[in-house]
C-alpha cells in the first residue's frame, strides 16, 4: 500500500486557517481528506460554515468532510443545506451520501425543494447510498413531491432515482416493491436507453425476489423494442428470472448468439444435462453457459472437466473455470493455485468469501491490503464485506478493515472500510 503523505494533520490544519496564498489554501482540504483523520472535521466544518470564507475553499472543505466519513461532519453539513451556492449545495448533498449514516436522511429531505436541478439528480444518488428502509420511504416521498412539482420529471432525474432504489432494493418491503415495480414498469417503452436500462434493472431485482406477476407475454410484447436496443442484456436478464425460455430459446436461434447462453444455460442442463456436450467445444460458448451455471448455482463435477479439455490461457476463461471450480470444491488451495499467475489474482481474492474466515484467509487478506496495489485493496474491502454476509464477524476481518482505515490514503477505498465496521463490528 502507498505511504500517506508526509504531512502532519497538525501542519495542515494551521495552514487551513493561516496560509494567505489562496491558491495554496484551496488544496489543504484534500490533503486532510487523503490523511483521513478524524482530527479535522471540527476545522474543515468551521470553515465551511463561515460564509466569509472564499467560496472555493468552502466548497473543498465539504467534499473533504464527505470524504473522510465522520459523522460528526452532519452538524457541519446541514447548516449549509439552503447555502446561496449551488455547487457548495450540491456538494454538501454529495458529503451526506458519501458518509452514508441514517441521520443524513432527514437532511437530504430537507432539499427537496432545491431550485438547482444538478441538486435534485444528488439528492436520489446520496439516498441510494444510505442503506437503510428510512432511504425507500424517502426516496419514494421524494418521487411523489416531483411528480406534484414538475408536470414531467425529467428523464435523467428518474433514471437517477430508479438507480438508487435499485441500491436500496433490500431494504424494501412489499408495498414499496409493488410501487416501485409499478414505475419501473411503466418507463420500458420510454425512448432513452438508459431509463430503459433502469427500469430493466429494478424490475428485475422485484420479480426474482417476490411473488409480484409479470407474465412472458408482456415481455414477448416488448421484445421487438427491447432486443434491438442497448439494454438486450437487461431484458436477457429479465426474462431469465421469469423463467421465460421459450422466448430466450427462439431468440438464441434466430441471432446464433451465443450471449444468451447466459441465460439459457439452467434450462438447457435441466432440461437434458445429457445433452450439454456440444456447448463445450469451443469457449465462445463454453463461458457463457458456465457463466449461468454458476449464476444458477448449478453445480456439477463434469462441467470442471469440459472445461479441463479446452485448455485455455484465456484471461476470462480462467475466471470462469477457478470460479466454478471454487464454488463447488470451496478449497482454500484453488486460491493459492489461482495466485501463481498474477493476472488471477483480484479474482481469487473476490472469491475468499466462499470459504470460512480462518487464520488462512485473514492472513492472505492482510498480506494485500499491506503490500497490494490499489485493485487488490479494493478486491479485500469488496470481499470482506461479502464475507460478513455469509459468516459471522470475527477479530480477524476487522483487523483487515482497521488496516485499512489507518493506512489507506485512497479516500473512497477507506470510507467503504469504514462503513463495514460500522454496521459489524457492533456485532462481534
Amino acid at each position: 500500500m502507498p505511504p500517506k503523505p508526509n504531512y502532519s494533520v497538525e501542519q495542515l490544519i494551521d495552514e487551513l486557517f493561516h496560509e494567505p496564498d489562496l491558491q495554496k489554501r484551496r488544496y489543504v482540504p484534500d490533503k486532510l481528506a487523503k490523511l483521513g483523520d478524524w482530527r479535522s472535521t471540527d476545522p474543515l466544518g468551521k470553515i465551511l460554515c463561515d460564509s466569509s470564507q472564499p467560496t472555493i475553499l468552502r466548497n473543498e472543505c465539504a467534499e473533504s468532510l464527505g470524504k473522510q466519513g465522520d459523522p460528526r461532519a452532519l452538524v457541519y453539513l446541514s447548516q449549509c443545506l439552503h447555502d446561496p451556492d449551488p455547487e457548495l449545495r450540491r456538494t454538501v448533498i454529495w458529503s451526506i451520501g458519501q458518509i452514508g449514516r441514517p441521520d443524513g436522511i432527514d437532511l437530504l429531505r430537507q432539499t427537496f425543494f432545491d431550485s438547482d436541478k444538478m441538486c435534485l439528480k444528488w439528492i436520489p444518488k446520496s439516498l441510494g447510498r444510505i442503506f437503510s428502509p428510512q432511504s425507500v420511504a424517502v426516496l419514494k416521498d421524494y418521487w411523489l413531491h416531483l411528480q406534484d412539482r414538475f408536470p414531467q420529471v425529467p428523464p435523467a432525474l428518474l433514471v437517477e432515482i430508479l438507480r438508487a432504489a435499485h441500491n436500496l432494493f433490500p431494504f424494501m418491503d412489499i408495498s414499496h416493491l409493488r410501487f416501485w415495480f409499478s414505475l419501473a414498469k411503466s418507463h420500458l417503452d420510454d425512448s432513452s436507453p438508459i431509463l430503459v436500462q433502469a427500469s430493466l434493472i429494478l424490475l428485475n431485482d422485484i420479480v426474482s425476489s417476490s411473488d409480484i406477476p409479470l407474465p412472458c407475454s408482456f415481455l414477448e410484447e416488448k421484445k421487438p423494442f427491447l432486443v434491438n436496443s442497448p439494454v438486450k442484456n437487461h431484458f436477457f436478464m429479465l426474462a431469465h428470472s421469469l423463467s421465460c425460455f421459450q422466448i430466450l430459446q427462439s431468440l438464441f436461434h434466430e441471432r446464433n448468439d451465443p450471449s444468451i447462453l447466459l441465460y439459457l444455460a439452467s434450462f438447457l442442463y435441466n432440461s437434458n444435462p445429457g445433452q450439454i456436450d456440444k456447448y463445450f467445444s469451443d469457449q465462445r460458448s463454453a463461458i457463457p453457459f458456465t457463466k449461468g451455471l454458476l449464476f444458477d448455482e448449478i453445480m456439477d463435477k463434469k462441467i470442471v472437466g469440459m472445461l479441463e479439455q479446452l485448455k485455455s490461457e484465456d484471461l476470462e476463461f480462467l475466471q470462469v473455470y477457478y470460479s466454478y471450480r471454487m464454488h463447488l470444491e470451496r478449497q482454500f488451495s484453488i486460491i493459492q493455485e489461482m495466485l501463481s499467475d498474477r493476472r488471477l489474482t483480484a479474482t481469487a481474492l473476490r472469491l475468499l468469501w466462499l470459504i470460512p474466515p480462518d487464520e488462512d484467509v485473514t492472513s492472505l487478506l492482510m498480506e494485500y491490503v499491506r503490500n497490494g496495489e490499489k485493485k487488490y485493496v479494493q478486491a479485500v474491502v469488496w470481499v470482506v464485506g461479502k464475507i460478513l454476509e455469509n459468516f459471522p464477524p470475527t477479530s480477524g476481518l476487522l483487523d483487515v478493515l482497521h488496516y485499512i482505515v489507518d493506512h489507506e490514503r485512497i479516500w473512497h477505498i477507506r470510507r467503504d472500510a469504514r462503513l463495514l465496521l460500522y454496521n459489524y463490528s457492533q456485532h462481534l
